[in-house]
Formats: C-alpha cells, structure tokens, sequence
C-alpha cells in the first residue's frame, strides 16, 4: 500500500480524524471525487502496470500514486487557499509593524510553504481512506464511462 506521512512537521493522524469527524474535510473529499473523475483513465493505466486485472487495493494505489505525483488534486481552490493563508500572514505581520508584503510572502513561502503542501496531501490521504469504496466506485464508472 502506498503511505504518505509529511515529513516536515508533525501532523498527527488524530487530528486529521479529528477534523473528517467535524465535516472539516468535506471540501477535501469532493475535491478528490472530482479528481478521480478527471483522472480515471490515467489512474486506471496506473494500476494495470501492477497487475492486469488491478482489484481494489492496487486502484487505490494507483489514485495514491496519481495524488503524488500531481502534488494536488484542485490546483485553483489550493492556490486560493494559499492565497488567503498569504494574505492573513501579511495580515498578521502588519499589525506586528511589517509593511513589506512581498517580504511576508517570501517568508511565508520558505518557512511554511513545505509545511501546507504536506498537511494537504496528508488530509488528502486520510480522506481517501474514509472514502475508499465510494472512491473506488467513482472510479471505475469514470473510466467507463470515458472509454465509450
């Protein structure tokens, strides 16, 4: 099974079960849904380089690896989000005297950069695991539907 764990800070599992239990992830598991929709037959591919007849665990796989190797599953709603976590750290730093916003941004981007990108991933990852058969079905009705 392919693992994924950030590996620069420590972000325990707990709290991203925490926050599925909330209905925080919600956007999460619609985002990733919409992914595999768009992806099925590339992740489909994916999982028949593992073995011809790829079962369930060698799909979710094959979604774990497409995840990984896109880095995102909605580029324009992270990059809003980055954005607003931007701008609350300029927010932030201005009420602490710094006016210089590309300087904020610069250091936002090399201290916590890295960080979000991971936490995402891992909320991703986790989100996948509540979601497995569903993501499964989504799955494979995309694919045959995209090879009509």
């Amino acid at each position: 099974m392919v693992e994924y764990y950030p590996q620069t800070i420590y972000y325990p599992q707990d709290e991203v079960e925490k926050k599925w239990r909330n209905g925080e992830l919600t956007h999460v598991e619609s985002r990733l849904l919409n992914f595999i929709t768009r992806h099925a037959t590339v992740i489909i591919e994916v999982a028949k380089d593992e073995t011809p007849e790829p079962g369930t665990e060698e799909l979710l796989d094959a979604i774990r690896i497409m995840v990984l190797s896109k880095g995102t599953i909605h580029p324009p709603a992270e990059m809003a989000d980055i954005i607003r976590e931007i701008n609350n750290e300029i927010w932030y730093q201005g009420e602490n005297g710094e006016r210089d916003t590309n300087k904020v941004t610069e250091l936002w981007e090399h201290k916590y950069a890295l960080k979000w990108r991971e936490a995402r991933l891992f909320e991703t990852f986790v989100v996948l695991e509540h979601i497995a058969p569903t993501a499964v079905k989504v799955l494979l009705e995309a694919a045959a539907k995209q090879a009509e």
